[in-house]
């Protein structure tokens, strides 16, 4: 893992760069699964260079999911799941199922049914009884607009689901 995370941290650093985008921290959360990166973006961001970065970012980290975001504070997050599909739904049991959608939820800040089809590879209806799921033990808000925010962090995570 740690060979690994060290070539995903090279390219995209790497890409980020050649973008315009200095200044890169990341944070390694392997116990979730997946890693994250974060980086300030400079005030004279194009925005069309954002989708260029996306696509780049897949093409370069093709065996592995990526989902880019920008926050309201200007602030690029990356997150890398794994490409070996541990984080694939089928086949889980139903607890097992609600951990991998309470980790996501906290990796993403949220969680919406689309976002849990994605990440789990799951149908509309499963996807639909874990955010309901999530909701009422306490884990994310009610959806709001389709997402609710994750109202836990990981330390919290791994009190009630263990490492």
């Amino acid at each position: 893992m740690e060979n690994d995370t060290r070539d995903i941290s090279g390219a995209i650093e790497r890409l980020l760069s050649e973008h315009g985008i200095t200044g890169l921290s990341h944070d390694v959360r392997s116990s979730l699964g997946c890693l994250k990166y974060s980086a300030e973006l400079p005030e004279n961001f194009d925005p069309e260079v954002y989708f260029e970065l996306c696509d780049s970012l897949r093409r370069e980290l093709r065996e592995r999911a990526v989902d880019v975001t920008v926050t309201e504070d200007r602030e690029i997050c990356i997150l890398v799941f794994p490409g070996d599909n541990s984080y694939t739904g089928a086949g889980m049991s139903p607890d097992e199922l609600l951990r991998r959608a309470a980790a996501v939820s906290v990796m993403t800040g949220g969680a919406s049914t689309s976002l849990l089809q994605r990440r789990l590879g799951i149908g509309y209806g499963m996807a639909t009884e874990l955010m309901r799921n999530l909701t009422e033990r306490g884990i994310i808000s009610p959806p709001s607009g389709g997402y609710g925010e994750a109202l836990i962090c990981e330390s919290e995570f791994y009190e009630r689901f263990g490492k």
